[in-house]
């Protein structure tokens, strides 16, 4: 009994954690204060972008840069942009292929990463810039680059820091459930 309780703890709190995390493309669609919503189709549920010109775009293929580029954060910035394939710089939203920023510089930095959008939560004052913050916290949502590309000035952790933190949690409660078998 003991042990299907611990089991139990051990699983909700995994699902707990990983539900916590919103979707990439959604967040990313209402962050740049755009209407989203949800749609069942023929091929399925697909998620939609409303752009300023009223045309409805896919969720991922707006955060990817395929569709709607034009009104992206980067060029609502006035920086130049670019998709890219790299793994190094996509792979924190589970994807091979993304839409970079690039500063004066030439850094490119992933879109999501360059606005310091959080995908959990947020509220106002925290430092991390989410869904229903934008241009209503402005300390949280306001941008500073350095030089070299760099945010600075942000309070939130960068997306790749929040995504170790979630992976050292659970491989913590790996290793518990490990040494909790082996107990018993």
């Amino acid at each position: 009994m003991k042990k299907n309780f611990v089991l139990f703890s051990m699983v909700f709190l995994v699902v707990a954690s990983a539900s916590a995390l919103m979707n990439p493309a959604a967040v990313y669609c209402q962050s740049n204060g755009f209407e989203y919503r949800i749609e069942d189709t023929s091929e399925g549920v697909v998620g939609l972008c409303c752009l300023p010109d009223g045309s409805w775009v896919d969720e991922w293929s707006f955060l990817q840069g395929h569709e709607g580029v034009g009104y992206s954060f980067c060029a609502k910035q006035g920086l130049d942009y670019r998709v890219v394939s790299s793994y190094s710089k996509c792979s924190h939203l589970g994807l091979d292929e993304c839409l970079v920023c690039v500063t004066g510089e030439g850094v490119e930095v992933e879109v999501t990463e360059y606005m310091n959008l959080s995908l959990s939560e947020t509220v106002c004052g925290d430092g991390v810039c989410g869904v229903g913050e934008e241009g209503g916290c402005l300390k949280d949502c306001s941008l500073d680059v350095d030089e070299g590309g760099e945010q600075s000035g942000l309070g939130g952790l960068p997306m790749d820091t929040f995504y170790i933190i979630l992976s050292t949690g659970f491989l913590v409660v790996a290793v518990l459930f490990i040494l909790l078998q082996r107990r018993s």
